[in-house]
Order: C-alpha cells, then sequence, then structure tokens
C-alpha cells in the first residue's frame, strides 16, 4: 500500500501479479481500467489487500486483442462514467439549444400573428 499525495487518510494498493494465456507469461499492475487509479480509504484498505494473497489463485481479466492489456476488477469505473457523463452532455447541449431556439421562434410566430389579426 502506498499512500495517495493530497488525499490524506487513503491508500493506493500496489498489486503485482503474473497470469498465463496459453504458453506465454504476462505480468501487471492495474487493478482496475483506466483512467482511474484506485485509492482506498486507509480502515478498508486492509481488508481490501486480503483478497489478493500472495501466492494466491485469481482471475484476471485481459483484452484479447492484447493480452498485456489487464486489470483484476473490470467493469466501468468512476472515470467511465464521468466520461459518459460528459459524452451525453456535449451531445444534448446542442439539442436543448437547438429545441430552445425553435420553441422561441414558434412562439414569436404564434404571438406576431396573433397581434396581426
Amino acid at each position: 500500500m502506498r499512500e495517495v499525495p493530497n488525499r490524506p487518510r487513503t491508500a493506493r494498493p500496489d498489486v503485482r501479479y503474473r497470469y498465463e494465456i496459453g504458453e506465454r507469461v504476462y505480468q501487471g499492475t492495474r487493478l482496475v481500467p483506466p483512467p482511474v487509479e484506485l485509492a482506498i480509504p486507509w480502515p478498508q484498505a486492509d481488508y481490501f489487500i486480503k483478497q489478493f494473497p500472495v501466492g494466491g489463485t485469481i482471475p484476471v481479466s485481459y483484452s484479447p486483442a492484447d493480452p498485456q492489456d489487464a486489470v483484476l476488477l473490470p467493469g466501468l469505473s468512476s472515470g467511465h462514467l464521468w466520461g459518459l457523463g460528459a459524452m451525453v452532455a456535449w451531445v444534448l447541449a446542442p439539442l436543448v439549444l437547438v429545441g430552445w431556439y425553435w420553441v422561441r421562434r414558434l412562439r414569436r410566430r404564434k404571438s406576431e400573428s396573433s397581434h396581426q389579426s
């Protein structure tokens, strides 16, 4: 475990693992998919690290296209969720602005046509 700079009372697990695919042996250190690095509050750190006993057998998730790309805890990380949220906002913001523009334009036309009558 290493202390996380600028995050008091948190630790970053220092885990190294070896895994075999076919006849090849690989080594890894990542616990979660990038871009996130795992930081755990000190009280939970001991419990967390016991999931990965030295010399134990644990499942490793890797990319079939690049077996060196491996993690122990696959799935969506908070970094992925932030990225997804940013993409959704990037797409929705222009749609909301265009919708707002058209609603204003239609209301203005309706208002002008009712004043002319």
